[in-house]
């Protein structure tokens, strides 16, 4: 099974502002921080707008809004769940 819940793009993840996300993909399994790198490759995100990339949880900016990313795991190693909030 695989479903993606995810902004396409990092204009799409700013204008988006506070949501949750997720991947399911039984083809990618990983820990947190796989799934971090997962949630970055996937969406798009501009590398030059990560202010602070701690593995789990970063934080990006596009100059007018800073946004804090969680990543954590939804029961296994299949279902990766994202946090994102407006800080």
């Amino acid at each position: 099974m695989e479903d993606y819940n995810i902004p396409e793009s990092t204009e799409e993840l700013f204008a988006n502002g506070d949501q949750h996300y997720h991947i399911h993909n039984h083809h990618w399994v990983g820990d947190n921080t796989y799934s971090m790198n997962l949630f970055l490759d996937c969406a798009n995100i501009d590398s030059e707008c990560i202010i602070v990339n701690d593995g789990t949880q970063i934080i990006v900016s596009n100059g007018t809004i800073t946004l804090q990313i969680d990543a954590y795991g939804g029961g296994d190693f299949h279902l990766h769940e994202y946090d994102v909030k407006i800080i």
